[in-house]
């Protein structure tokens, strides 16, 4: 198993995730606590592959400012892709910001020859995969928070 971490901070109230995440996810077909079809795309120079995966978020107990959630993920095409399974938190930073972290383990396809390509390189390209899932959780969410109307005190 090989270990992976990832963050990234936007502009959404930590206690909406949870509700931000179900509805990107629902837009591939999974809905709450059932999976979905999730694109992974995995970056190497300019050429971009994208394989589906059969994902799942479970919502955990979290403490007031930070949402948990379950990550797993099974690839349709294993000899490519790797399992994942972590965790994805939403931790409340003050002044409408939070952050999103994931971290989790995955083990490299195509064993034991898939072991000497992740520390040669795979686990680079499993970094920048893992960046550009929570940049575009990040996207929806910033995207979701500002289309909700203001409401002002009268």
């Amino acid at each position: 198993m090989t270990m992976i971490y990832a963050y990234e901070t936007m502009l959404c109230p930590s206690e909406r995730v949870p509700e931000f995440i179900a509805d990107y996810l629902a837009g591939f077909g999974g809905g709450e606590h059932a999976p979905g079809k999730l694109p992974i795309r995995l970056q190497v120079g300019d050429l971009i592959v994208e394989q589906d995966v059969e994902a799942q978020i479970t919502p955990r107990p979290g403490i007031l400012g930070y949402q948990l959630f379950d990550l797993t993920w099974k690839p349709e095409n294993e000899a490519l892709f790797p399992r994942f399974k972590g965790t994805l938190s939403a931790a409340d930073e003050g002044g409408g910001f939070c952050r999103l972290d994931l971290d989790g383990s995955y083990s490299p396809p195509l064993w034991p020859l898939g072991a000497a390509f992740d520390a040669a390189l795979g686990h680079r390209i499993a970094e920048a995969t893992v960046r550009d899932l929570l940049q575009r959780f990040k996207y929806h969410c910033e995207a979701a928070a500002l289309a909700e109307p203001v409401s002002h005190p009268a």
